[in-house]
């Protein structure tokens, strides 16, 4: 007898740690469904069926400062919540540097950003957007890191990174060393030469003879152009290095 009802009572608390079970797993599932969505209401509601989601968390946030619907102090406060429950949240870190950027709270923000770069995945748009933070705190040299990534695995966006350096830096040798890479050498003298910056093309050509790996129709395009440009003596002789590659 005494066994019959210490197995009754086992399957008795089995019972109830499967429903307790059951009932967080449908309650984290309703907060992630209601997360997923974009009205403030119901990631709000999400939220309260599951305090440590940082998704829901961060989102409130971003439509806070979006919408400039709460003071910063505020909005600072949600993101070093998301942050805490998941201090890998590379979106919210960006977030929050945005936000300490606004409140000219910016050792703090470089701190933030210097974070989320170091857990930036494979993701143009993160970096695209970092980088101009970073330049809006004036640390060029983080700013070019991720453009130079962005602008290697992004052929679409390459001349938009081009522009923002040519607006922001005013360093032609920086602007070649820091963010052109080899991959993307030829698109950028491309570049120079739709924007007229003769004396930019010279810098790029010289590392272009030590590479000699752009197309041959971008090269026959610069030589045209310093043709008209009444450079004939440089476009005569990369005519012949030309032709003797080619030979």
């Amino acid at each position: 007898m005494a066994k019959f009802l210490n197995c009754k009572s086992q399957i008795v608390v089995l019972i109830a740690l499967s429903l307790i079970i059951m009932l967080v797993v449908l309650r984290l599932g309703i907060s992630s469904v209601l997360a997923d969505r974009e009205d403030i209401e119901s990631i709000e509601k999400g939220l309260s069926f599951n305090q440590s989601n940082a998704l829901a968390t961060y989102k409130i946030a971003r439509i806070n400062q979006f919408f400039m619907t709460e003071e910063e102090e505020r909005i600072k406060e949600i993101y070093v919540n998301s942050l805490r429950e998941n201090p890998l949240f590379t979106v919210a870190w960006i977030g929050l540097a945005e936000t300490l950027i606004e409140m000219d709270e910016d050792n703090k923000a470089h701190l933030a950003l210097t974070r989320a770069r170091g857990l930036i995945p494979s993701s143009i748009g993160l970096l695209w957007e970092s980088s101009l933070l970073a330049f809006s705190l004036g640390d060029i040299e983080l700013a070019t890191d991720m453009l130079k990534m962005v602008a290697k695995a992004d052929p679409k966006r390459r001349q938009r990174v081009f522009d923002i350096c040519h607006e922001l830096i005013d360093d032609y040798d920086l602007i070649l060393r820091r963010v052109v890479s080899d991959e993307t050498l030829g698109d950028y003298l491309r570049y120079l030469v739709a924007k007229d910056m003769l004396d930019a093309t010279y810098l790029v050509w010289q590392r272009v003879e030590t590479k000699m790996n752009i197309p041959d129709e971008v090269a026959l395009s610069y030589v045209n152009y310093l043709m008209k440009k009444g450079d004939a003596d440089r476009a005569k002789r990369i005519q012949m290095r030309l032709r003797s590659d080619g030979a």
